[in-house]
């Protein structure tokens, strides 16, 4: 190996490229190294969850947040450092979480005590926030409230409530506006958790209490409470003595009179260990109940039912957690009709964390344990809020206050087809439909794919993978066939579906069915006027009708109409034969129908007339019999007489229309169209004269489409006609006069769109460029640092 390794650096000192190639690919393996070393594609984790993202300023630490929402108003309020300045803090969002006004702070504090905020929003957008601290050395509940979403606030005051201590404060609006406070209060020495309620949000005029210490109650703790109309449910921890052992347990009580009178305590957990920090939840008349309990030597999280709104609970609850470590501050919401979500978080992980699962409402089922806050990243003080059925976690991470989205919806794909573009009609029966998949945050599984002849339908079956991204079908049927697409990502989400139209022509439309109300078919009827009706099937590809009019003859219909029936006057005497022809949206003409209006008297016709007829029908536009100058032998098309076809842009551009096979007299004008994409143009003049300029210029590509309106004659007759659209194309560069500018520009738009490439592309040049500068240098310190290494072992 030794000799290996001296003899590969004795053929890079000796050969000058070798040593170029060698140093080329050390440079190019580090820098593919480092990229797959440090570059890492952002994922969410879990499944389910978007990204999270910090939502205050990294100069303010935070601690013990609370957070409340109502509607798309968000509100959380926390204990708040900044620059050695402690302080009450508020952070409003009215977009649903979706965005955050900088923290406000609501009032100094002293931070010899945890003040604990609460936050409660009104229906009529009052906010009020309280907490407790130190004046003259005992705790007091202080209040400060809101009567425009967030946009003043009154003067904090120290709440009179009668007792010696007040502290750990909950404050709630019911229906009406009344502001509720929930407190524990001190007085004499014993300890009683209070129920307060101001009608104006500024005297407490009721006050009581809700629990007294008696003598098995030896401390009342951390009440849960739920509003809803007049009613008041509260869970909360007490300490007992039972059986000689000192031990807590969970009670209930309730109020239907918006806390004028509450019930008798209720206890409704018998462990023999420790219960605490309940938190409840009202959905759908049951009161679910999640808490801890450390009967097992650590405390696990677990889940109660109170059925009838709390009349019956469950004797037995579910564990929640299986991990052997602490779980701590369980938190409940609905993250659905059908679907609970709970959260805490414990220490399984290096660093506390925030983990959660979901529990079906259908089948009782559960989900596994994932942790949703970022990895080893120090999180807890987790609250969730629900926000129109989508569920918005906030928690406390190395004291700043991180928000995520858990992931309810996903986008649509984009769906385009090189072989059916869109509301265009083709004769093409083989479609080949792509689409490009939406960005979402868990990732998207498959989608739902079903084509039928019904505009709107919503497939519900996943029939195709992730990856794919095409999908053919393979014999289409005339009309139009709808193809329905649903992305479904890995959370389980629906999107919303795309309704793709294939329209499909493919055969020539049937013969028109034509009726006369004047002129039954070859009758003969002494009226000079005579209307024509027709109906034909499968409208829904049908562009329209070319008809035409002719005595003794059946000519090829050649007057377009999308009308059904037609009027024809002044018609002499004699024998006439209208015929019609149906046409596609593809410009496909039909199968042809005659019917034969006798005008007068005429007599019958015989065989031959008829055999006359039925040789062949008579072109609509031969040889017309008036054209002043010149016979018209093929049918009038518009010309481009355009120098350029690239051209820079400027403030306008002028080239001409050039009429062939008719006269410049016959022209009575052009309409034109000028688009990104080729555009049908109007039955309109838009030009009177073949001069076009246009204005604005601006780099792009374009198409130029026109028509013009002519005038020739056909039977003594003046007759107006439309050619057929003609079209170019026009490339249009940018406004720089020198093509280096113009490279200059592109290659800016291409660096910009190429940012890491061209950071990778330019170190790697910079590296490879000092190492051939400096390989002799490089490899002789290289040789000489070897040797001495080898001299020494």
């Amino acid at each position: 190996m030794k000799r290996l390794s001296l003899y590969i650096f004795e053929l890079a000192f000796r050969f000058p490229r070798l040593r170029y190639i060698v140093w080329a690919v050390i440079i190019s393996v580090s820098i593919y190294a480092a990229y797959h070393l440090f570059y890492d594609e952002v994922v969410t984790y879990p499944i389910g969850w978007e990204r999270s993202a910090v939502i205050t300023p990294y100069t303010l630490k935070v601690k013990s947040p609370f957070a409340v929402s109502r509607g798309n108003v968000v509100a959380v309020a926390f204990e708040g450092t900044e620059k050695n300045e402690n302080g009450i803090y508020i952070i409003l969002s009215f977009n649903g979480g979706k965005d955050f006004l900088p923290p406000y702070k609501l009032s100094g504090i002293d931070p010899a005590v945890a003040v604990r905020p609460h936050i409660a929003i009104s229906n009529n957008g009052h906010i009020a926030c309280t907490w407790h601290n130190l004046v003259d050395s005992k705790s007091k509940i202080f209040l400060t409230t809101s009567n425009d979403l967030g946009a003043t606030w009154t003067k904090p005051v120290a709440l009179l409530l009668q007792t010696d201590e007040s502290m750990l404060s909950q404050v709630f609006y019911d229906s009406t506006g009344g502001l509720h406070l929930f407190y524990h209060g001190s007085v004499g020495g014993r300890l009683l958790l209070y129920h307060a309620f101001s009608p104006d949000e500024l005297q407490f005029t009721r006050i009581d209490t809700i629990a007294d210490i008696i003598a098995e109650y030896r401390g009342i703790f951390f009440p849960a409470i739920v509003f809803e109309g007049d009613s008041i449910y509260l869970v909360f921890q007490a300490k007992i003595l039972s059986a000689g052992i000192l031990s807590d347990d969970l009670f209930f009580v309730y109020s239907n009179n918006a806390g004028k009178s509450f019930s008798n305590p209720r206890r409704i957990t018998t462990s023999p260990a420790n219960d605490s920090s309940p938190y409840i939840l009202l959905h759908n008349d049951v009161i679910y109940c999640v808490y801890q309990n450390n009967e097992k030597r650590q405390w696990d999280v677990r889940l109660l039912k109170g059925y009838n709104r709390g009349k019956e609970w469950e004797q037995q609850p579910v564990i929640l957690t299986d991990i052997n470590v602490d779980c701590y501050n369980p938190r409940i919401v609905a993250s659905s009709d059908d679907e609970l979500l709970i959260v805490w978080h414990d220490m399984r992980e290096r660093y506390p964390a925030v983990f959660g699962r979901k529990v079906s409402l259908v089948d009782n089922s559960m989900t596994k344990e994932v942790r949703i806050s970022d990895a080893n990243v120090t999180s807890y003080d987790q609250f969730p809020v629900v926000i129109k059925n989508q569920v918005l976690l906030l928690w406390n991470s190395n004291q700043r206050l991180l928000a995520k989205f858990s992931d309810i919806s996903v986008l649509s794909p984009k769906v385009y087809s090189r072989t059916h573009q869109e509301n265009v009609w083709t004769r093409q029966t083989k479609a080949i439909i792509e689409w490009d998949p939406p960005v979402d945050e868990s990732g998207i599984a498959g989608y739902a794919v079903i084509y039928n002849d019904l505009p709107t339908f919503d497939p519900t079956v996943q029939n195709v993978e992730g990856p794919i991204r095409k999908y053919v079908i393979p014999d289409l049927k005339d009309g139009i066939t709808y193809f329905h697409i649903r992305a479904i990502d890995k959370a389980g989400n629906y999107s919303r579906t795309i309704h793709y139209p294939l329209m499909v022509s493919s055969t020539p439309l049937p013969m028109p069915a034509v009726s006369s109300p004047t002129h039954p078919e070859a009758t003969q009827v002494d009226n000079p006027v005579a209307v024509l009706q027709w109906t034909v099937e499968q409208r829904d590809r049908l562009k329209g009708f070319y008809y035409a009019i002719a005595k003794d003859a059946i000519v090829e219909p050649s007057t377009f109409t999308t009308a059904d029936s037609v009027t024809l006057e002044s018609l002499t005497k004699g024998r006439y034969f209208f015929s019609i022809r149906p046409v596609d949206m593809t410009n496909m003409k039909g199968r042809m129908a005659t019917y034969e209006i006798v005008v007068g008297d005429v007599g019958k016709a015989d065989s031959a007339y008829y055999e006359r007829l039925a040789k062949g029908v008579v072109p609509a536009e031969v040889l017309p019999e008036k054209v002043p100058g010149k016979v018209m032998a093929q049918y009038p098309v518009v010309l481009f007489n355009i120098p350029f076809k690239e051209i820079y842009a400027s403030s306008f551009y002028r080239f001409s229309l050039l009429p062939k096979n008719i006269l410049h007299k016959q022209v009575l004008g052009y309409s034109v169209v000028v688009s990104s994409q080729k555009v049908v143009p109007p039955f309109i003049v838009t030009h009177p004269t073949s001069e076009i300029m246009l204005t604005n210029v601006k780099s792009g590509n374009y198409i130029i489409t026109a028509r013009m309106r002519y005038v020739y004659y056909q039977n003594g007759k003046a007759v107006y006609k439309w050619s057929a659209p003609s079209h170019t194309t026009l490339v249009v560069k940018s406004g720089y006069t020198s093509p280096l500018m113009n490279y200059a520009e592109n290659l800016n738009a291409m660096i910009k769109d190429r940012q890491f490439v061209t950071i990778i592309y330019s170190i790697g040049m910079l590296c490879i460029v000092l190492a051939i500068g400096m390989s002799t240098r490089i490899a002789f310190s290289l040789h000489a640092l070897w040797y001495r290494v080898f001299r020494i072992f």
